[in-house]
């Protein structure tokens, strides 16, 4: 039976199989013998059984203290890795000509759905190299193996190297590919598993000993096989070499699973574990023996399911209410409404029995769904509450077309802004509890049968979307403009970025707007407390910038002023231009050219004196020679004419900040 391939490094010998015999361990400390039909022989023994190996012990004491791992699989080196064996216990595996054995033990894991043995394996030279397997285990399975019940983990589970000395030589070590074969299995001959029973009757069980090995295979792309000739330094500084070999006995490394007591597999300290469980009331509630029942109901339900990312979320909300776990940010009606809400939740899941909520019907997986949104949702839109509540229906849009951009990343529904719109708009000022259920209902709706797939995903963007608006807030008249155009929002920490076809637009932060362009004078950096207002060439530039939609026509405090395309005569055009920069400059606008103003074709439109410039004080100069009523403003392109106004109202070009200032 072939399972999954995996990579992993030649070490110094060749790994040709790793023999999992999946025996079971018994708890008691007296020790069981089972001969197989193969060339083992298998033991749980105890300390006394190895306590005058110095050179196993000498390695045991090493593996108690903090150690560097070097993960074969994943090549990936865990720096400052702790493993602390347990050894009251182990497994002994020698083979029948008693040339090779190897010891198992158990390593503290505080997680109950990962199960790791330390193997130490006999080598030529007496010492001992070290492994460490791990198995992936429900909780059930642990203690199922700790009872002696019969576990397949051989799809389950992974092996590294402990390189504890010479460990910068490990990366160094070439890579080949293993599968996973089952090559036999024992069945025992008697049905009374007893410890008892077990020393009366040979040491034998009832259930059947299956026995894979890994076996070497070439790596896609690759013929043949075997292991290069590569050296690694071991431990006492002697080079070893990868040698070839087809035996499955000097190069093989033999384990059997042994799990020992889990602390962590009762239900209130596994339900702490996966709900990662930090507040001391959270705790104390839970370990509170009368709420055991409901403590190990919700365990069920977690292991039901998986405790896949949305059971997480909702055990987790369950909880919160269960144990008045309130949030200081709502207030308390809102906290009240919570708490229904999850309660609720768990009245459903309690009426299913603590099931595999697949199993529940559409009707109670919906509510489970909306309620859930609504607890979810909820925080985030009371973070507007006050200065940032959308004041009308203009801003409101702005939330529908972020809902509607950050929505199709669920690839489970679509929902038009206008929908949310309608939802949203008609709430009385402050009504977050009426908002955010209103926004579950509709999200739950829209994800039909696979209501419940992207119950957190869901969760992160509606945060996501609150905070967005909440940091662009001072932009907002514009941002619901340039989402139309075609761009899109992402977060980084506190700043949000707008880009088109994955290019970078712009990026808020602290209410600062960075609007990336590459002509003259580089990016634009808005003053948080005046309108920027922008001057220079329509084509190409000006242009550009306006089609964002992160710019608008007039007084925009902390954004881009830009003079949109006005398709009128030039003397009609020229009018309005010059009425918009006069109220710029009545303003007080901070003044920024986006076009080179020394430069005669950016502001003379009709150069019939063939005029040129070689710095600002020459156009200066120029300018001041002529007023608006001259032949020569005449010749003036737009923002020739521009800048003739600014001087004439007493402000100069500043070619280090490319402002016009006073």
């Amino acid at each position: 039976m072939k399972n999954r391939k995996t990579n992993f490094i030649k070490l110094g010998i060749l790994l040709f199989g790793i023999s999992l015999f999946l025996f079971n361990c018994e708890k008691e400390d007296e020790a069981f013998i089972s001969q197989t039909k193969f060339k083992y022989k298998i033991e749980k023994v105890t300390f006394t059984f190895y306590q005058n190996n110095t050179t196993l012990l000498k390695k045991v004491d090493e593996f108690n203290v903090t150690k560097r791992a070097i993960d074969i699989q994943n090549k990936t080196d865990n720096s400052d890795k702790k493993y602390t064996i347990n050894t009251k216990e182990a497994i002994y595996i020698e083979n029948n000509e008693g040339t090779h054995h190897t010891y198992t033990f158990e390593i503290s894991n505080n997680d109950p759905l990962e199960l790791q043995n330390i193997v130490l394996s006999l080598q030529d030279d007496g010492n001992y190299k070290a492994f460490l397997t791990t198995y992936q285990i429900t909780k059930q399975e642990r203690i199922d193996l700790y009872n002696g019940v019969s576990v397949d983990l051989s799809e389950r589970t992974s092996i590294k190297e402990i390189n504890i000395n010479q460990v910068e030589y490990a990366n160094k070590v070439g890579g080949g590919c293993y599968e996973l074969e089952k090559v036999g299995e024992e069945w025992c001959n008697h049905t009374d598993h007893t410890v008892e029973a077990h020393i009366l009757q040979g040491g034998y069980c009832n259930h059947p000993t299956s026995i894979y090995a890994w076996v070497e295979e070439p790596c896609p792309g690759e013929t043949g096989s075997g292991s290069p000739s590569v050296p690694l330094n071991g431990s006492d500084g002697t080079l070893y070499n990868s040698g070839g070999s087809s035996s499955t006995n000097g190069g093989t490394i033999t384990t059997s699973p042994i799990a020992l007591e889990c602390d962590n597999c009762s239900n209130s300290l596994s339900l702490i574990s996966y709900l990662n469980l930090t507040e001391q009331s959270q705790i104390d509630w839970v370990n509170n023996t009368g709420n055991s029942l409901t403590v190990n109901n919700l365990s069920n339900f977690g292991d039901a399911n998986q405790w896949d990312e949305n059971t997480t979320t909702i055990s987790l909300q369950i909880l919160n209410a269960l144990s008045n776990t309130t949030n200081p940010s709502l207030s308390f009606e809102e906290n009240i409404t919570i708490k229904n809400k999850a309660t609720e939740i768990f009245d459903i899941i309690a009426s299913n029995n603590f099931s595999n909520i697949d199993q529940f019907s559409l009707a109670d997986q919906k509510t489970i769904a909306q309620n859930s949104l609504f607890i979810g949702f909820l925080p985030s839109v009371n973070s507007i509450i006050g200065q940032y509540w959308p004041k009308s229906t203009e801003e409101w849009a702005v939330i529908g077309e972020l809902f509607t951009q950050f929505l199709p990343e669920l690839a489970l529904g679509f929902i038009p802004g206008s929908d949310i719109l309608e939802v949203i708009k008609g709430v009385d000022n402050g009504d977050t509890i009426a908002v955010a259920f209103g926004l579950a209902g509709l999200i739950a709706d829209a994800f039909g049968g696979t209501i419940l797939k992207g119950l957190t995903k869901a969760v992160k963007i509606g945060k996501k979307i609150f905070t967005s608006f909440k940091l662009t807030y001072k932009f907002v008249a514009v941002i619901g403009k340039a989402l139309k155009t075609g761009l899109k929002v992402s977060l980084d920490g506190t700043t949000v970025i707008l880009k088109r076809n994955l290019n970078e637009i712009a990026r808020i932060t602290n209410n600062v707007m960075n609007f990336k362009y590459s002509g003259f004078g580089g990016n634009i950096i808005t003053n948080p407390n005046k309108t920027t207002t922008l001057i220079g060439k329509w084509d190409g530039q000006l242009e550009n910038i306006w089609d964002t939609g992160l710019a608008k026509q007039g007084n925009n405090s902390g954004g881009l002023n830009v003079l949109g395309n006005v398709s009128r005569n030039v003397q009609e055009q020229w009018i309005q231009n010059r009425n918009w920069i006069n109220q710029a400059i009545a303003r007080g606008d901070v003044i920024r050219v986006t076009a080179n103003p020394v430069y005669v074709s950016n502001f003379i439109f009709n150069n019939v004196d063939n005029v040129s410039f070689s710095n600002w004080d020459e156009v200066f100069d120029y300018m001041n020679t002529f007023n608006a009523s001259s032949t020569k403003f005449d010749n003036l392109g737009f923002f020739g004419k521009e800048i003739h106004t600014l001087i004439n109202n007493g402000y100069n070009f500043n070619p280090i900040t490319n402002l016009f200032e006073l």
